[in-house]
């Protein structure tokens, strides 16, 4: 839960939640691929690819290896996908993920490069 309380507390502690506020941390995870982190999220709370009993070696979820369920880490992972779901929910998310997509389009357009590249002259 540690990534998605960062960016709530950045959110929280900007003094507004509402549909217009995002936050750099949201942005950076936005960029980051944050759907594989919450699809294994997902995958840790299901325990679909773990081995619920200990001295069952033939039926192994993965093949060739004993990987057990962990409660801890279970709840960790529930209480994280809770606290995505508000962000979610708030358009949090959203938001990031348009101004990632806006910022990797603009990284690669060289037309806003010669923009910026003529606005860092002028400002010296």
């Amino acid at each position: 839960s540690g990534i998605y309380a960062l960016v709530e507390k950045e959110i929280t502690e900007s003094g507004s939640w509402n549909d217009s506020t995002t936050s750099s941390m949201a942005v950076a995870l936005m960029s980051a691929d944050e759907e594989s982190l919450s699809n294994v999220l997902r995958q840790c709370v299901s325990s679909d690819d773990v081995d619920i009993k200990k001295n069952e070696m033939s039926n192994r979820a993965v093949k060739g290896k004993v990987r057990l369920v962990d409660p801890a880490t279970q709840s960790r992972c529930k209480e994280a996908l809770k606290i995505r779901r508000e962000l979610e929910d708030s358009g949090i998310l959203n938001a990031a993920k348009l101004i990632a997509a806006s910022l990797k389009r603009d990284a690669t357009n060289p037309v806003v490069q010669v923009v910026r590249r003529a606005l860092l002259q002028c400002s010296m």
